[in-house]
């Protein structure tokens, strides 16, 4: 069995303006952790406490599928990345568990569970098999969450999630193609994303604030922006050039 775990996130700088290239972000690691396990067996099955899912994914309905699609994109493209490399892909056992920060009553908190979940999960699959280098670790996971998404958002929260505090510039979009069963292709080629560890002082405290009852869907909230972008282009190229002079000064 592996065991792995992967942090949440704070994005302090670069709000929706990381959407776009080469616009800067600065986001920070928290210790609230996302952990996983993952072991062969005889048909793979998801356990997820979090949301009352311990099922082969041969039994899963519709409902918990769309509960577990960040792991079911991971098995996916975990098991298409090995194939290509030459490795006999096995079933698998996952469970994965999340830190209590991760939700407030029945909500999310924000930290970016999906994110940490993405990264742990993807890291104790290829760990399995051998392969332990974080930049594999970190394209892959990038990979499925972007295709769980349907390529929506930056990918931040998964470089941070692997990476820890970090200044980030997101990678080209065109990079990733949803649609290409041979992922070995766009995890071995060289990404154009921008990734500094940042020092941050060990003094300093965070404490984030919640509604409680109340949780927003990151996905949506970016769909409603790409949205304004397309209808009002030049409003919104001015806008994110704005945003990321700021936060660059």
């Amino acid at each position: 069995m592996i065991k792995a775990s992967a942090s949440g996130k704070i994005l302090w700088i670069g709000g929706y303006s990381v959407l776009e290239r080469p616009n800067v972000s600065l986001v920070s690691a928290v210790n609230a952790r996302v952990h996983a396990e993952a072991d062969f067996a005889k048909e793979t099955m998801i356990e997820c406490p979090q949301f009352s899912v311990k099922k082969k994914i041969s039994e899963m309905g519709e409902d918990d599928k769309q509960k577990m699609k960040f792991l079911l994109s991971v098995i996916d493209a975990t098991g298409k990345y090995l194939k290509a490399k030459g490795f006999d892909v096995k079933p698998l056992k996952i469970k994965t568990v999340s830190d209590g920060e991760f939700s407030v009553e029945g909500g999310k908190s924000g930290l970016g569970s999906s994110a940490a979940v993405t990264v742990a999960t993807t890291a104790c699959i290829l760990a399995l098999y051998g392969i332990t280098d974080k930049e594999t670790i970190h394209k892959i996971a990038q990979f499925a969450h972007s295709a769980a998404q349907g390529k929506v958002g930056s990918g931040f929260d998964i470089a941070a999630a692997t990476y820890g505090t970090i200044r980030y510039v997101r990678y080209s979009p065109s990079i990733i193609d949803i649609n290409e069963n041979d992922i070995a292709k766009i995890i071995d080629k060289k990404w154009d994303y921008e990734i500094k560890a940042v020092e941050w002082p060990e003094d300093f405290r965070i404490v984030v604030g919640n509604f409680l009852g109340e949780s927003a869907s990151t996905s949506a909230l970016v769909k409603k922006v790409m949205e304004f972008k397309k209808q009002h282009l030049d409003e919104y190229s001015q806008l994110m050039k704005k945003l990321n002079d700021a936060n660059t000064r």
